[in-house]
């Protein structure tokens, strides 16, 4: 019985290598497409202060000199932006206002 559970676990291994073979194809030919996700330099700047910088909300928008109401909005979008980019495996163009 172990020889059967050796050769499920060796056919496993082979399943999870081919998979990752296949996402690194995957990701080779969605970078060779050129797909951008375009983030603009406001919500890139709402996210840098909130999340990397880890200021709050308030904080935030007093630096940028925005409502709140906006800057939420800014960072709500830059966050579903990054997350699409990492989830499709696109790269991020940055772009000026």
């Amino acid at each position: 019985m172990k020889r059967c559970k050796r050769a499920k676990a060796k056919s496993n291994r082979e399943s999870i290598d081919k998979i990752k073979e296949l996402e690194l194809e995957a990701i080779f030919i969605n970078s060779l497409n050129k797909e951008f996700i375009e983030i603009c330099k406001k919500e890139l700047e709402a996210l840098l202060l909130k999340d990397y910088l880890n200021l709050s909300c308030d904080e935030a928008a007093k630096v940028l000199g925005l409502p709140k109401a906006t800057y939420w909005r800014l960072l709500d979008s830059a966050r579903k932006k990054m997350a699409q980019a990492i989830v499709e495996g696109k790269n991020i163009s940055i772009k000026e206002e």
